[in-house]
């Protein structure tokens, strides 16, 4: 197997056989599978296979998510690597001040 520089810079294997080929897209499957059963409402998710390599990238909506997210693609048979590439959107919640408070209270009884 070869390694070759694609346009963006990233190292890509060239002359695989096409029965790797169909294993990286069974692989993707079953990694895809796995997520989508362990987390049901998980969208915005893209996995991406090369070899035994996994990509996962997307956005989630906690720490929690994402150690979940890697450790069901560790777990599927095939997989020797995963790539993280997935980002956190926590947006700390600000409770309100007293003043803020007191006004949307006086706002709902004009």
């Amino acid at each position: 197997m070869d390694l070759a520089r694609n346009p963006i810079g990233l190292a890509v294997a060239t002359g695989l056989e096409d029965s790797v080929r169909v294993g990286c897209g069974d692989l993707k499957w079953r990694i895809e599978a796995c997520l989508q059963k362990r987390i049901p409402d998980l969208e915005g998710i893209h996995v991406t296979v090369v070899g035994s390599t996994a990509a996962i990238r997307g956005h989630l909506r906690s720490q929690c998510d994402k150690r979940f997210c890697i450790e069901c693609c560790r777990h599927v048979p095939g997989v020797m690597r995963v790539v993280d590439e997935l980002l956190v959107d926590e947006s700390p919640v600000r409770p309100a001040t007293s003043d803020e408070f007191d006004e949307s209270i006086r706002a709902e009884y004009r």
